[in-house]
């Protein structure tokens, strides 16, 4: 099969994905109002959809580091490490069409939590979220992926870090399918996750250039994996 690139690539055809993700949520790139936190992230979370449920779920217990940006820092990020990180939604249509997979989700959690300590860093009510498949290279060195973009809106419930975040803001998720290809979400599937957490709604030019992140940490594993 061709490198559907051609369908869904990245740099402006991401941008064209995330104008349609934008347009499923029903929102327009904005800036919400200034906030002591401008981003919270975590790298290489586990993830699986289970077909027969359509529930998702990004997880990873005791490892996860949490990186957090704060506004005017202009030094090294915020790391927390040695945490848990949960986020779980639940499919409600695959408008998957042709050979790209999409697929609307809603409702569910995220939740960041030290569990030596049994402190809650960060939790938010998921409302919807589109995750749109932008690209797949059948036959890359040394393996083929799937390259998955979502992105969905949350309000906050609580956490330590809740009084610095906004009281609302948008999850943005980077997930490959290493040796795998996905049309729709009639199957399972087991991938990894970049998530990052912000309360302003990306412009597409910066939804792009974390796709291009992602790519990178693929490349970098393929690297460790050779």
């Amino acid at each position: 099969m061709a490198n559907r690139g051609n369908v869904c690539n990245l740099g402006a055809g991401v941008m064209i994905c995330l104008a349609l993700v934008f347009g499923a949520l029903g929102v327009s790139p904005q800036e919400a109002s200034a906030t002591m936190i401008e981003e919270i992230s975590v790298d290489s979370i586990d993830t699986a959809f289970d077909a027969s449920t359509g529930i998702l779920t990004m997880s990873q217990f005791g490892t996860v580091d949490l990186v957090i940006e704060r506004v005017g820092n202009t030094q090294d990020s915020d790391v927390i490490t040695g945490l848990d990180f949960i986020l779980v939604t639940t499919m409600v249509n695959d408008a998957s069409s042709g050979e790209q997979a999409v697929a609307s989700f809603a409702g569910g959690t995220i939740t960041i939590m030290d569990s030596n300590t049994h402190t809650f860093l960060f939790t938010a009510d998921i409302g919807n979220f589109v995750i749109t498949e932008t690209i797949f290279d059948p036959d890359p060195f040394p393996y083929a992926y799937t390259l998955l973009v979502g992105m969905g809106d949350f309000d906050v419930t609580g956490g330590t870090l809740a009084p610095d975040f906004a009281p609302a803001g948008i999850v943005i998720e980077i997930a490959w399918i290493l040796g795998e290809e996905l049309d729709s979400f009639d199957n399972s599937f087991n991938s990894e996750s970049n998530v990052t957490l912000t309360p302003e709604i990306p412009e597409p030019a910066t939804m792009s250039l974390l796709a291009l992140g992602g790519l990178a940490v693929l490349a970098r594993r393929r690297r460790r994996n050779a």
